[in-house]
């Protein structure tokens, strides 16, 4: 949370069980349809909006059912990196 206020993110949402709907009320409140969006994740409950996502990532050390799924797996593992990893390739499209 101390860094998403470094880096000036105002929407943080964190231990939310109900990822889906979080992602709704984002996608609607920022009238952004799901090609715009570009998600990361590691867990077999991130597989819906890894399915909905224009552009989905996993991070190295995800699951394999993840992993399986998601246009771009990173090098780095979660926490090491691979957020930065998922940034630079949406820049280089």
């Amino acid at each position: 949370m101390a860094r998403a206020r470094e880096l000036g993110i105002e929407e943080v949402y964190q231990g939310v069980e109900d990822k889906l709907t979080a992602y709704r009320e984002l996608t609607d409140k920022y009238k952004i349809i799901d090609e715009e969006v570009a998600f990361i994740g590691d867990d077999l409950n991130d597989l819906p909006l890894i399915n909905m996502v224009g552009l989905s990532f996993a991070v190295a050390d995800a699951v394999r059912a993840v992993r399986e799924k998601v246009d771009y797996v990173t090098e780095e593992r979660g926490g090491e990196g691979a957020v930065r990893e998922a940034i630079e390739v949406i820049l280089q499209k």
